[in-house]
């Protein structure tokens, strides 16, 4: 009976064992995909970040590269090489008269100190100045 009992015992086992490897085993299994699947998803949002920010720079390097043809155009233009004419060589149209002026001084003459007036509020202390603000009529000053 006994021996009987033990056998019984022994199947048991190996059904739970077998069936608790196997619920492990798929446990694991999933485990391995959530995790792989959430470093999948990381580098995708990385990766994502990347080409974003390579998308503004190739925005931005476009943007210069167009401001750079218009200016190009502009300093082809007969409006361009009249205003440097005149700026660096001192050339006038016809007409005009250039007029040369020294060159500004390094010293710029220093602006009047305006007088600085005190009201009686301002020689009153800060906890005065509540108390007048909160309690008083405002006739005095």
């Amino acid at each position: 009976m006994f021996e009987k009992l033990q056998h019984i015992a022994v199947r048991a086992w190996r059904r739970v064992s077998l069936s608790g490897a196997v619920g492990i085993a798929v446990i694991l299994v999933i485990l391995w995909l959530v995790a792989n699947s959430i470093t999948a998803i990381q580098n995708n949002f990385q990766r994502q970040v990347e080409l974003d920010n390579l998308k503004q720079e190739v925005a931005l390097l476009q943007l210069e590269n167009e401001t750079a043809e218009f200016q190009n155009q502009y300093f082809k233009t007969d409006e361009y090489l009249d205003l440097q004419a005149r700026k660096l060589l001192g050339k006038a149209s016809p007409g005009e008269k250039v007029v040369l002026l020294p060159p500004a001084t390094s010293v710029a003459p220093k602006a009047p100190e305006l007088p600085t007036y005190r009201t009686a509020m301002q020689d009153r202390s800060n906890l005065e100045q509540w108390f007048y603000f909160l309690f008083s009529d405002k006739k005095e000053t």
